[in-house]
C-alpha cells in the first residue's frame, strides 16, 4: 500500500511566502529546510526594510520554530516609513501581485487597504481535495498568515478587469 506522506505546516509557510512574491523580480525566497529558516532575499534595500518589517521573523509550528530572514542587500541603510501606505508601497514595488494600497478616508477611519490584483494563486500544499494536490487562493488570504505588525491593514482583492471590448 502507498504512503502519503503530508508537506509540514512549515513547508506550507514557505511556499505561501514564495508565491506572494514569485512575480516580482527583485525578491528571490529560499527555504534551507535542515536549519529551518526561510531567506527572502531583497536587491532593493528600501524593499528590503519594508518586507523585513512587515513578515512574521519567527512562526511556531509545535516544537518546530521556523525563522525568516530578510538579509540587507549590499549597501542597505536605515528606512523609516511614515505609516503603513508607505511600508506596504515600498514593500510592493514592482510587485504585479498589487493593484493599489489605499490610505484612511477620514479621521474617523483608522485602517488603510492593500488591495491586490484579481488573480488565483496556486501552490503545492498536499491538497487531496485537488487533482494536482494544489492549493488555489488569493493573495489576500496569503497577506492575512505571513505579514505581521502594529498597523495591519485590511487585505483585499481587486475587482476583476472587464474582458476586452465588453463595453463598446
Amino acid at each position: 500500500m502507498a504512503r502519503i506522506k503530508l508537506s509540514p505546516p512549515w513547508s506550507i509557510f514557505y511556499d505561501e511566502i514564495s508565491a506572494m512574491f514569485k512575480p516580482d523580480p527583485e525578491v528571490k525566497v529560499v527555504m534551507d529546510e535542515d536549519n529551518k529558516t526561510i531567506y527572502v532575499f531583497v536587491n532593493n534595500p528600501r524593499k528590503s526594510a519594508a518586507i523585513a518589517e512587515i513578515l512574521e521573523q519567527e512562526k511556531k509550528f509545535g516544537r518546530i520554530t521556523l525563522k525568516v530572514q530578510v538579509p540587507p542587500p549590499d549597501g542597505a541603510g536605515e528606512y523609516e516609513f511614515a505609516d503603513g501606505v508607505e511600508l506596504y508601497n515600498a514593500a510592493f514595488e514592482n510587485n504585479p501581485r498589487l493593484s493599489f494600497v489605499q490610505p484612511k478616508t477620514s479621521i474617523f477611519d483608522t485602517s488603510f487597504y492593500v488591495v491586490f490584483k484579481n488573480e488565483v494563486i496556486q501552490y503545492f500544499n498536499d491538497d487531496i481535495s485537488d487533482i494536482n494536490s494544489q492549493c488555489s487562493t488569493l493573495s489576500e488570504y496569503i497577506a492575512r498568515d505571513i505579514f505581521v505588525g502594529d498597523e495591519l491593514p485590511n487585505f483585499c482583492t481587486d475587482f476583476p478587469a472587464p474582458p476586452p471590448n465588453c463595453c463598446k
